[in-house]
């Protein structure tokens, strides 16, 4: 069953580390328009989506092979 749960999770990891990044560049679209009220909350939600993602991807990363079961799961829980 923890198999099953890791490679869920390093691929949810993998997916929020790509949230995360997105997040990095909003904030970057927000400076130019000169909306400097949302930076902070950006910064603080896209720092803790990348280092939730790298910890579940980094501890999880001896993980099997995703079957279509695990993509499933993966796709429902993102």
């Amino acid at each position: 069953m923890f198999s099953n749960l890791k490679i869920v999770l390093r691929d949810l990891g993998s997916i929020l580390v790509i949230v995360g990044l997105l997040m990095l560049v909003l904030i970057m679209v927000s400076s130019v328009f000169q909306e400097f009220f949302v930076v902070h909350v950006l910064l603080l939600t896209a720092f803790f989506t990348l280092g939730l993602g790298l910890v579940f991807r980094f501890s999880c990363k001896d993980a099997k092979e995703p079957e279509l079961k695990h993509a499933l799961i993966t796709a429902a829980v993102a």
